[in-house]
C-alpha cells in the first residue's frame, strides 16, 4: 500500500514539474514595452506608453497591460485564459471588457479573438521574432457595418527570455 501511495505522489510531482517546465518554456512570458517608432495605429488616440506582462502556468496565461495616453489617462487590462479554451473575462480600469479566447497556432504565434454579443469584434495576432526579443501584435477591429481597421504594435522584451 505504501509503495502505491509513494508512486502516486511521485507521479503527481512529475506532473507538477512538467507543468512548471511548460510554463517556463512559453516564449511570450515576460514583460514587454511598446516601441512607438515601429508601431502604426489607426486610432486618433494612440498610446503614449504601454507595457504588457504575460505569465504562463500550465495551459493558462495571465495577461496584464498598462497603457498611458496623452493627457495623463491610464488604462489597465487583465485576464487569465487557456490556449484553446473557452472565452475568458477581461477586466480593466473601467470594469468588464470584451471577453477573449486564445489559440496558439505555433510556438511563436498566438491568435486572440474578442467576442461581444456572440459577434467577433476584433482579432489580435501576436508573433515573436525568431530570437524572441520583439513581439508584433496586429489587431484588426471590426466596426459596426463591417468596416475593419488595423493597428500594428511592436513590443521589445524588457526582461530576458525564459527559453
Amino acid at each position: 500500500m505504501r509503495s502505491g501511495i509513494g508512486a502516486a505522489l511521485a507521479l503527481l510531482g512529475l506532473l507538477a514539474a512538467s507543468s512548471v517546465a511548460l510554463a517556463a518554456d512559453d516564449p511570450f512570458d515576460g514583460k514587454w514595452k511598446i516601441d512607438l517608432a515601429r508601431s502604426q495605429f489607426s486610432s486618433s488616440d494612440p498610446p503614449a506608453q504601454m507595457t504588457i506582462t504575460m505569465q504562463t502556468s500550465g495551459e493558462s496565461v495571465q495577461y496584464d497591460s498598462e497603457t498611458s495616453y496623452s493627457g495623463g489617462r491610464v488604462s489597465r487590462a487583465h485576464y487569465i485564459a487557456r490556449y484553446g479554451g473557452p472565452l475568458a473575462l477581461v477586466t480593466g480600469s473601467f470594469g468588464m471588457m470584451v471577453p477573449v479566447s486564445l489559440k496558439r497556432t505555433d510556438t511563436n504565434t498566438v491568435e486572440a479573438s474578442y467576442i461581444r454579443g456572440f459577434q467577433l469584434v476584433a482579432t489580435s495576432r501576436r508573433a515573436l521574432s525568431e530570437e524572441g526579443w520583439l513581439m508584433t501584435i496586429t489587431t484588426t477591429s471590426i466596426e459596426p457595418g463591417g468596416k475593419s481597421t488595423a493597428s500594428v504594435s511592436v513590443f521589445v522584451r524588457i526582461d530576458p527570455p525564459s527559453i
